[in-house]
């Protein structure tokens, strides 16, 4: 008789499409879950981003690091305003194609179970979702170098809409080239490929006219990144991660300590610009292993490519640990490997039946479902109940859009006093809703003249300004636990 529908669910056919929708379910919760509160506010790197955003221009370019990020952002703040929600979206899309185009790529490195594993495992990490939920460039090095390697794999594969692959390819390293460190990994993947021979076989395999088409595209994109080098070459020095000067024997080996600590330091935890550890112990266990399955299987292709990656650029990121998300995608891909192993030798425990497979499976199960849920606790309880998180995160944006959203001053033009060095970022209001008018300081305003005056804590107020404001009509604070004041408000009569 034949089988009904939620038979076949429950039995065998489709439990790999059903694990692939889980995984992007977890995906998009992973980075939605309490967007607006977990972290408590903006890093500075993020309004450092947003400020840089604002001078962004596609030509002749202002400042071509993260060009293409930069773009976005100030496209979603044009949008939708200066709320956290825009300075994030950049983000958070390109996470959500990070995450997609990771677990296609496994899929095709690996089995299913061992793909399905390592994506749920490697975008619940507290490194995948801080690049994924802040508004800052570090999501551009995992979303280019997937776009990559997933294209390179399909092109190497043979994958039906072979000659698009080829076509995608180059504009995809184009556009990898506006990042620091992403040269990298390029350098690693043209030494593997002319070392090893499949790849070189592949390489010649790469015809004229997807070769133009590509190159076209690619040229296009990477016309600003070219101009730019041709004016001013020093700009190309932040591309290679390398800092203004250069540490001394002594930093630097501590710094590679740092790094070292960051990824796998149990002992010794802590938040920060990340969250230490990256990974958690488990996770640690499946990398190393999976580091020792590829020293051992040199001759794959695979393992060329990625051993050369992590040798060449570990290295460099000890002269530049803020851009630690740069070993993400090798830690990635050594779980896969580490998980792969893990799997193969369970298994080989457990007689060649469906009923001790299954009996194998449940402890798999348990253990995925412990480390995803570890996972999660590690991200959302250290982004909101570490002590350190007050002076890592600014609310004062936050605060500001509910005092001008709430009377006195709903509709009523504004005077905004941010203090030195945040005009900038605050110009970006756009008062579509009244006027509103950004200034660091008092120096250059009419102070007499009648309005609001919203002033930031951190803005400069003598006493001659404070003698002609009087008294602040309302005070506002963050949500902290200590209710700290951030803004004042004061109302200029006639």
């Amino acid at each position: 008789m034949k089988q009904s529908f939620i038979q076949e669910l429950i039995l065998y056919r489709y439990r790999y499409p059903l694990a692939y929708l889980l995984c992007l379910f977890l995906l998009v919760a992973f980075l939605g879950l309490q967007i607006a509160s977990v972290p408590p506010g903006l890093s500075q790197q993020e309004i450092n981003s947003v400020t840089v955003s604002t001078g962004s221009r596609l030509w002749p370019p202002a400042n071509v690091v993260d060009l293409p990020y930069h773009l976005l952002q100030k496209t979603s703040i044009g949008l939708l305003d200066l709320t956290p929600l825009a300075i994030k979206l950049p983000s958070l899309v390109l996470a959500l194609l990070s995450g997609v185009m990771l677990a296609v790529l496994l899929n095709r490195w690996q089995k299913p179970n061992v793909a399905i594993i390592t994506s749920l495992l490697a975008v619940s990490s507290s490194l995948f979702l801080i690049a994924g939920r802040s508004g800052t460039p570090g999501i551009m090095l995992i979303f280019t170098i997937s776009a990559i390697l997933l294209l390179a794999t399909l092109v190497v594969q043979g994958v039906k809409g072979e000659f698009l692959w080829k076509i995608l390819f180059l504009p995809a390293i184009a556009l990898a080239l506006y990042t620091p460190l992403s040269l990298y990994f390029l350098l690693s993947a043209v030494l593997a490929s002319a070392l090893h021979p499949h790849l070189r076989y592949n390489l010649r395999r790469y015809g004229a006219a997807e070769a133009f088409i590509g190159g076209f595209f690619a040229l296009l994109i990477a016309a600003p990144l070219l101009f730019s080098a041709w004016q001013k070459p020093a700009a190309l020095i932040e591309l290679l991660g390398f800092p203004t000067q250069l540490p001394g024997l002594s930093a630097y080996l501590a710094s590679l300590g740092e790094i070292l600590a960051r990824l796998g330091g149990i002992l010794s935890p802590s938040v920060g610009i990340y969250i230490q550890p990256a990974f958690t112990f488990a996770a640690a266990a499946l990398i190393v292993v999976g580091i020792i399955r590829c020293s051992g299987d040199h001759h794959a292709a695979r393992s060329y490519l990625l051993l050369l990656w992590t040798a060449i650029v570990l290295p460099i990121m000890a002269m530049r640990p803020e851009l630690l998300v740069a070993l993400f995608l090798p830690a990635a891909l050594f779980m896969a490997i580490g998980t792969d192993v893990l799997i193969r030798e369970w298994y080989a425990l457990f007689p060649l039946n469906p009923y001790a497979r299954i009996t194998g499976l449940l402890p798999l199960m348990a253990l995925v479902g412990s480390l995803l849920t570890v996972n999660y606790a590690v991200y959302f309880n250290s982004m909101t109940y570490s002590p350190r998180l007050g002076s890592l995160y600014s609310q004062d944006l936050a605060v500001l859009r509910r005092a001008l959203a709430s009377p006195p001053l709903a509709g009523q033009p504004v005077t905004v006093i941010t203090g030195s060095g945040q005009g900038t970022f605050y110009e970006n209001l756009s008062g579509r809703q009244r006027p509103v008018n950004v200034a660091e300081t008092f120096n250059k305003l009419p102070i007499r003249a009648p309005g609001a005056y919203l002033v930031n804590v951190a803005a400069p107020l003598p006493a001659g300004d404070l003698a002609k404001l009087g008294r602040p009509t309302r005070l506002y604070t963050n949500q902290n636990s200590d209710a700290a004041l951030r803004w004042r408000l004061y109302m200029a009569s006639p």
